[in-house]
């Protein structure tokens, strides 16, 4: 792993024996990597972190070669600090870490706001994959004083030194944690709650977490939808309070070839409430679009 840190070549990871998720740090990024077959990029949303694809992970690490990093800040991840959480830097890293490996993705697969870094990269030519899959896609910005208000709180909020100490304070009750993930529409078992409170806990995490609302920019993101000329589901969850669900009929009509599906029982996080489904979903998806063959 120290090997692979200080490298300045390209980085082979072993992807030829299946022995489940392997982790790696690579530029500063924590990686899992897991299964065989065509390469499949997944990337969380704010505040969560490559764990939140694991169950996926289990569901489908017999048909891909699968690529969940911990976006920059995040989790294990390194702080690039201020000016590298946009969607457009966090591409960057993303599209770093692939020319770093050779894992080339034919599937990108995101989770909320790792929707936009995805969307970035995509819109910009700086990947090509064959198909974007895109789980309660934050994408659009917030309507109406919603969308005036949120940014410059977000920033004001970035600077103030005690906040995310503050915010990490409160993180640390599981009853917190708990009533976080069920106002986002997501009843998660004990194991899932103990993973977001430490990560809810954990300061340098939320400065990370604040660094990004603060310098993302959905109104960009927007404006490059069109430009994704891609077959794009689009899945959402019925009960999901994190993200409008009006957001995803709009998405559908500014992406010029998307389709889209509302699990009508699910909350915010889909991976992990029903993996078996979205792994269904994904499975039967992609042989439609070429990349799985029976």
């Amino acid at each position: 792993m120290e090997d692979a840190m200080r490298s300045a070549g390209p980085v082979v990871l072993d992807i030829h024996r299946k022995t489940g998720s392997r982790l790696q740090r690579i530029d500063g990024l924590h990686v899992r990597v897991a299964g065989a077959g065509p390469v499949a990029l997944l990337v969380h949303g704010t505040g969560s972190t490559g764990h939140t694809w694991e169950p996926l992970l289990a569901a489908l690490d017999d048909r891909f070669t699968l690529v969940a990093p911990d976006l920059p800040g995040h989790g294990e991840s390194s702080d690039p600090g201020p000016g590298s959480y946009s969607p457009g830097a966090m591409a960057h890293a993303l599209v770093g870490l692939i020319d770093r490996t050779g894992l080339v993705p034919e599937v990108v697969i995101g989770h909320s706001a790792g929707c936009a870094v995805l969307a970035s990269a995509l819109a910009a030519g700086r990947l090509r994959p064959r198909t974007l899959i895109a789980l309660n896609p934050a994408m659009l910005p917030f309507p109406g004083l919603q969308g005036v208000v949120f940014p410059g709180a977000a920033r004001l909020l970035a600077r103030l030194p005690l906040v995310a100490d503050t915010i990490a304070h409160q993180g640390r009750s599981p009853a917190a944690v708990r009533n976080l993930l069920e106002g986002i529409g997501s009843h998660l078992d004990e194991a899932g709650i103990e993973t977001y409170r430490a990560l809810f806990g954990d300061p340098s995490h939320i400065r990370s977490v604040l660094r990004m609302m603060a310098e993302w920019d959905l109104h960009r993101i927007a404006a490059q939808l069109p430009k994704i000329d891609l077959p794009c589901l689009l899945l959402g969850g019925g009960q999901d309070r994190a993200v409008p669900q009006g957001d995803l009929a709009r998405l559908a009509e500014r992406l010029p070839r998307a389709e889209r599906l509302l699990l009508m029982q699910q909350g915010h996080l889909l991976q992990e409430e029903v993996p078996e489904r979205v792994a269904e979903l994904v499975l039967d998806w992609c042989r439609r679009q070429g990349v799985l063959r029976e």
